[in-house]
């Protein structure tokens, strides 16, 4: 994974890094609370050899030096572990009192420096006594034969008294940390696998080939937007549109989404409103029937009696009460799409064309009715309307890809912000 890659993803899983991280803390915390001390005691040996009778003082240096090596492996055997459980009297088995006892040889020098490490302080201290006991006996036993002395070992420090060792709690919290901001990667790593989903401007433009033409707040349940900061996001779109219009002729233009709960009903009744506030003559049709875009249409099948020719276009239509020159015609029921065929859909948008300056149309999701892509055939543009964190990049990409192979033109993408809970970026 490049850097950049990372980062991406750290910033558009901030809210989970963030978690991560402050679970990461409190665990470390905690832990830091929970583990209980060590106590350590320390004894600091002196090794040495006599002088020789010619005496030669490097040689023995040398060899004192060779000992001390051998002496700080001994102290943590199995060896002195036995002889300090005798000295000491404590509980222990010889090998947990081994697992307890280290030993350093000081740089340089034949200083023996040995640590005893217990969870309690009194079981440190007897441990350390002892060891401070037995190294010269167990190393006289096992070097000394007859009456030659030829090392010697004695204690010159310690044993000290007990102090108390664990972690520091900026160490803990450090190590929090550290997880905390593994964990937030590994499964912020894991969704984009895992659950991939669009959640940037740039990916929807990138994946659909197409410009962005605005984005807008819509309301969760559909209908034409109202208030001021909605009115004005629709405005820029229809500017946005109003530029594309200058150099092509897009009077009938198709709003879809690439799946459901993208708030394309209400991106097509915004961009109809809108269109009319400037004086035209616009016609807002909706055939999708699962979000009723109409304000006050006669009825939800009127537009299957037109496509049927049971009515007349002028029969079924009603005009808005909040917006003068905009016309919506009652969406098609749900379980009567049959009625919209390529025949029936190019006679209603033909005689659209000619009563109306626009029309704007609400197609069903692409993944939810082979109609979309009829409509869009039959449309001078398609809008597409994206929620960020809704779909995925393979469904927003293959809604592009369906759009142009019908023979569509996607003129571009308007991001909806749906208001509520469904708002929330995944």
């Amino acid at each position: 994974m490049r850097t950049s890659d990372a980062m991406t993803i750290i910033r558009r899983s901030w809210v989970t890094f963030a978690a991560s991280v402050l679970l990461g803390l409190g665990l470390g915390a905690l832990v830091h609370q929970l583990t209980p001390p060590n106590f350590v005691s320390a004894v600091d040996f002196y090794v040495s050899t006599p002088t020789s009778k010619d005496g030669n003082l490097s040689a023995a240096s040398q060899f004192a030096q060779t000992r001390v090596d051998t002496y700080v492996g001994l102290m943590s055997s199995d060896y002195i572990a036995a002889r300090v459980v005798a000295s000491s009297g404590v509980d222990l088995l010889p090998s947990e009192v081994r697992r307890s006892i280290a030993a350093t040889n000081r740089l340089n020098t034949v200083v023996i420096s040995a640590t005893v490490t217990s969870g309690s302080k009194e079981t440190s201290a007897a441990l350390a006594k002892g060891l401070a006991a037995v190294m010269g006996p167990a190393v006289s036993n096992l070097d000394n034969v007859g009456e030659v002395k030829a090392v010697q070992i004695d204690v010159i420090s310690g044993p000290t008294e007990p102090v108390e060792s664990r972690p520091g709690l900026l160490t803990s919290l450090a190590v929090g940390l550290a997880a905390g901001l593994l964990f937030g990667m590994l499964f912020a790593v894991a969704l984009q696998v895992v659950r991939p989903r669009v959640t940037e401007i740039d990916d929807v433009t990138r994946l659909t080939s197409t410009g962005l033409l605005g984005t807008v707040e819509v309301p969760s349940a559909g209908g034409r937007p109202k208030g001021a900061a909605q009115a004005h996001g629709f405005r820029k779109v229809r500017s946005a549109l109003r530029a594309e219009d200058a150099e092509t002729r897009q009077q009938v233009l198709t709003v879809m989404s690439a799946v459901e709960g993208e708030g394309h009903a209400a991106v097509a009744a915004g961009i109809a409103g809108s269109l009319a506030e400037l004086g035209d003559r616009v016609l807002l049709v909706d055939t999708d029937g699962r979000t009723p875009t109409g304000d006050g249409a006669k009825g939800q099948d009127q537009l299957s009696q037109v496509l049927s020719g049971a009515m007349s276009l002028s029969e079924s239509t009603s005009g808005s009460a909040d917006v003068p020159g905009l016309s919506t015609i009652g969406s098609m029921a749900r379980d009567d799409s049959s009625a919209l065929t390529p025949r029936t859909i190019a006679a209603f948008v033909k005689q659209a064309r000619h009563d109306y300056d626009h029309v704007v149309i609400t197609a069903p999701p692409l993944d939810a009715s082979a109609n979309a892509t009829m409509l869009a055939r039959q449309s001078d543009g398609v809008i597409l309307a994206v929620r960020l964190g809704s779909p995925s990049p393979e469904a927003l990409e293959s809604a592009s890809r369906q759009v142009r192979v019908a023979g569509g033109t996607l003129i571009g993408a308007v991001i909806t912000h749906v208001d509520g809970p469904r708002r929330r970026r995944v």
